[in-house]
C-alpha cells in the first residue's frame, strides 16, 4: 500500500515536472517577453533587394515591353491579394494556401488596377518535388479562378520581342490559333 502511494506521488510529481518544462519551453520560444523599453530592438534587417539578380533582368525587359499608358507592373504580389476564396466552408484553409505564395510579376490595368495577368519566372535548377508541387498547386488555383498565367524560363538575358508575343497572347488568347492546333492533332 505505501508503495502504491509513492508510486502515485512519483507520477504526480513527474507530470507537474512535464507540464513546468512545457510551459516554460512554450513561453521562451513561442512568445519572449517585451524588453522594459520601450524602443527595443527587434531581430529583423532589412533585405539587400527586393528582387533576385534575374528577378531584376526579366523586370527591366518587362519595362521596355509592356505599355505602360495601359499597364502597371508590381513584382511579389500575395495570391491572397490575387485571388478570393468562393467557399464559405474551409474557408481558412484555403486561404492558407496562398497567403504565403506570390507571383513573381502581376500585370494590373492602369487605371481599374484589376489584375490581368500573372507572370511566374520558372528556376530551371529548382526540379525539387515541393517545388513542383507548389507549381501545380498555384497553377491550379490560377486556372480555378479563371485567371492567366505566362511562365518563363528564368535566364540572365531574355528576347523581349519573345516576351511582348508571350504576354500579348496571354491577355489576348487567339481562338484561331487553337483551332488550328487541335485541327493539325486530329488531322
Amino acid at each position: 500500500m505505501m508503495y502504491k502511494i509513492l508510486f502515485l506521488l512519483f507520477i504526480a510529481l513527474a507530470i507537474a515536472l512535464i507540464i513546468i518544462a512545457i510551459l516554460a519551453f512554450s513561453k521562451s520560444h513561442f512568445a519572449p517577453e517585451k524588453p522594459a523599453k520601450k524602443n527595443y530592438k527587434l531581430p529583423y534587417t532589412k533585405q539587400v533587394s527586393l528582387l533576385t539578380d534575374s528577378e531584376k533582368s526579366f523586370y527591366s525587359v518587362l519595362n521596355t515591353v509592356v505599355d505602360g499608358n495601359q499597364y502597371h507592373i508590381f513584382p511579389k504580389v500575395r495570391l491572397a491579394d490575387i485571388l478570393s476564396i468562393a467557399a464559405k466552408e474551409n474557408w481558412h484553409f484555403y486561404f492558407n494556401r496562398i497567403q504565403s505564395k506570390h507571383v513573381d510579376f502581376l500585370l494590373c490595368d492602369k487605371e481599374s488596377f484589376k489584375p490581368i495577368l500573372a507572370i511566374e519566372l520558372d528556376d530551371p535548377n529548382q526540379n525539387s518535388a515541393r517545388t513542383i508541387a507548389r507549381n501545380e498547386f498555384v497553377n491550379n488555383a490560377y486556372a480555378s479562378a479563371d485567371f492567366p498565367v505566362l511562365r518563363i524560363k528564368s535566364s540572365y538575358s531574355y528576347k523581349p520581342s519573345d516576351i511582348q508575343k508571350k504576354i500579348n497572347n496571354s491577355i489576348h488568347p487567339n481562338p484561331q490559333s487553337v483551332e488550328n492546333k487541335s485541327q493539325r492533332k486530329t488531322g
